[in-house]
This record gives C-alpha cells, structure tokens and sequence, in this order.
C-alpha cells in the first residue's frame, strides 16, 4: 500500500523555481538602483567641484589687470556705488584664467578641461568664466565607454573687479 502526502503539503505542480526568479529580479533591480545612485552622486560631486574651480578663476581674474586700459586711462577712478574699479578686458580674463588653470594643475583633476565661452569681460569691470569638463561615471563608464565619452559638464561663474581704496 502506498501512502500519499496530504493535499495540503503537495507543492503545486508547474510552480518550482519561482522563487529564485524573483530573488533574482529583485537581486537586479537592487543593483540597478545603487548603480543609478553612485553615478548621479558623482556628477553631481564633479559639477561641485568644477563649480569651485570656476569660483576660484572668476576671482583671481576679476585682479587680472588690463595693463594696456590701465596706461590709457590711468589709475582706477570712481567707479560708482562700489567705488574704484580695476579695469579687466576679455583678453586679461582669459589670460588669467589659463594661467590660474595652469598652476592650479586642474587638467589632471578634470577630463577635458577647457575655458569655454562666454569667457571674458562684459563691461570692462565684471568678469564671467566658463568652464567645460566631462565626467566619468565610476559604474557605467566601463562597460559603455567604447559608445559614450561622459556627462558633458558646463558651469559659469561671475566676479566683479574692485580696486582697494
């Protein structure tokens, strides 16, 4: 005489291995999610940081004294509300910036670094800089890197030229 299981402990027939499909999916989707929140984390970590370095040039810059202006017109006059203002052109900004750029050895932190445009002096006392960059996901890149070159990054930061009174 055989003896059967009863109906309740039989495992449902067609259903075996169900379980590790899911496993599985959600296993992916986990990876997924935490690939997705690293790379976004880190392009968002390099725009700061390019951000920064964007700062820091539009600053040094805004002392980039235009030397020929400067002969022309004589020491800085009353520049308005803000008081004297050392003249800049869009050549002593860029200048400024490459030189800044150079000696702050960014082209080894950023990957395709450039000076990108509106770079200058848009009334001979404030100053805007531009600078492009590309960031490399730290995930994907790797695996897509033969298709896609990087998140195109482009920041502008402002800085007015003031003399010392």
């Amino acid at each position: 005489m055989t003896r059967s299981r009863p109906a309740r402990l039989r495992a449902p027939a067609g259903d075996g291995g169900q379980v590790l499909l899911l496993v599985l999916v959600y296993t992916l989707l986990a990876f997924l999610l935490v690939t997705a929140v690293a790379d976004a984390a880190a392009v968002h970590l390099e725009r700061n940081r390019l951000v920064s370095l964007a700062d820091a040039s539009a600053l040094n810059a805004a002392e980039a004294l235009d030397s020929a202006r400067f002969y022309q017109q004589g020491p800085p006059g009353v520049g308005g509300p803000g008081g004297p203002v050392v003249p800049v052109s869009d050549v002593s900004v860029r200048a400024g910036v490459a030189r800044f750029l150079a000696l702050s050895g960014a082209d080894q932190r950023f990957s395709e670094l450039d000076i990108a445009e509106p770079t200058g002096s848009p009334d001979g006392a404030g100053v805007e800089v531009t600078l492009s960059a590309v960031a490399h996901l730290p995930v994907l890149t790797p695996v897509v890197a033969a298709w896609w070159r990087g998140v195109p990054l482009r920041v502008t930061s402002r800085a007015q030229a003031r003399a010392v009174p």
